[in-house]
């Protein structure tokens, strides 16, 4: 083998194990399929208060930071829709608008709106707010590393 086979070699092999499994075969395109899927299981884990998709979408060191400057990691987030649920609490009903994704190696960036909308006593009321969603890809799925949310005034 010549040096600059083995240098080459050396190199590819550096970028096979700087990349998440599944990394080096799979296109941005699939990668942003994935992703935009996952969001959207992520938004029916809410809506369903189902602890189980939630823990499997976040990630561990998961964190949402909200417009009034909260953070929830990972834990509070489940233990909040497993109260919601146990509370039998209506859940609001989410779908995002205008999201544009930005591909990385091992990570998908969802920036857009998403608008809530709620049912009390009859009266529906609908928020929107800016998002940007980081998704990482880890142990052979994407999850959900970060989460901020910035308010949409109203007209």
């Amino acid at each position: 083998m010549s040096r600059i086979t083995t240098i080459a070699a050396i190199g590819l092999s550096a970028a096979i194990l700087m990349c998440p499994i599944g990394c080096a075969t799979s296109s941005p395109v699939g990668a942003e399929q994935q992703v935009r899927a996952l969001e959207r299981e992520w938004l029916d884990a809410y809506e369903n208060r189902d602890p189980v998709a939630m823990d499997r979408i976040l990630a561990d060191g998961f964190t949402i930071t909200y417009p009034n400057a909260a953070v929830q990691t990972k834990q509070d987030v489940v233990d909040y829709i497993t109260r919601e649920r146990d509370a039998k609490n209506i859940a609001p009903h989410f779908y995002t608008d205008s999201t544009i994704a930005h591909v990385y190696p091992g990570t998908v960036i969802l920036t857009g709106l998403v608008i809530t909308q709620r049912t009390r006593n009859g009266e529906t009321t609908l928020s929107t707010q800016r998002y940007t969603d980081t998704y990482v890809y880890t142990d052979r799925h994407w999850q959900v590393a970060a989460s901020h949310l910035s308010n949409v005034a109203k007209p």
